[in-house]
């Protein structure tokens, strides 16, 4: 399954780096507490 994020406050979608580096670590953590296996597309290296 594949999903496309993005970044919004408010109503505004954001393309800063930073924020996407932090969704990163939010969809790792969640995949641990999982149990289940994510290979982030924005970073084919990071993987849980």
């Amino acid at each position: 399954m594949r999903v496309d994020l993005m970044a919004f406050i408010g109503s505004r979608g954001l393309w800063e780096l930073n924020l996407y580096d932090d969704i990163a670590d939010a969809m790792g953590e969640g995949a641990i507490n999982a149990g289940i296996t994510l290979r982030w597309g924005a970073g084919l290296a990071i993987r849980t």
